[in-house]
């Protein structure tokens, strides 16, 4: 009857022995740490008017966002092959402020090209957020209609 009582206790220490180690000890070895998803980042162009008459002007606004929130201190870049911004150039150089947006005019040339397709390029290079330093490079593509 010794041995019968043994075999019980030695099933039951066994059993819990197993099932501690396959639940509390294995588990914490074996568990991968998740690495977070990067949150997206979106850079938008939109011009306002997007259609205009030869000599109009447009506001041109270049908003950037990273997962949804507004990046504030992204470098933009804005270069058009004809007409010229508000700094009398075609080229646009500026960082995005308070809600993740830059802000630049855009005269058309008279007389003019039926549209302007040009890229929005923005770097994260350098820029620091309350979860650390961004970097990277991204783009969008501006359109303004110059109609007569």
């Amino acid at each position: 009857m010794g041995k019968w009582i043994a075999g019980i206790l030695a099933t039951i220490l066994g059993g819990s022995l197993m099932w501690f180690l396959t639940n509390g000890v294995f588990p914490h070895w074996l568990r991968k740490e998740e690495t977070p998803t990067p949150r997206a980042v979106t850079v938008a162009c939109t011009p306002t008017p997007a259609s205009i008459q030869p000599g109009g002007t447009s506001d041109v606004v270049v908003t950037v966002t990273r997962g949804g929130e507004p990046l504030e201190g992204a470098a933009v870049s804005l270069e058009i092959g004809g007409g010229h911004f508000s700094g009398g150039t075609t080229t646009a150089r500026g960082t995005t402020y308070s809600g993740g947006i830059f802000r630049v005019a855009w005269t058309a040339p008279n007389p003019s090209a039926a549209s302007y397709v040009f890229p929005a390029d923005v770097s994260l290079d350098g820029l620091r957020t309350a979860g650390g330093e961004l970097s990277g490079h991204y783009r969008s593509t501006c359109e303004i209609l110059v109609h007569s």
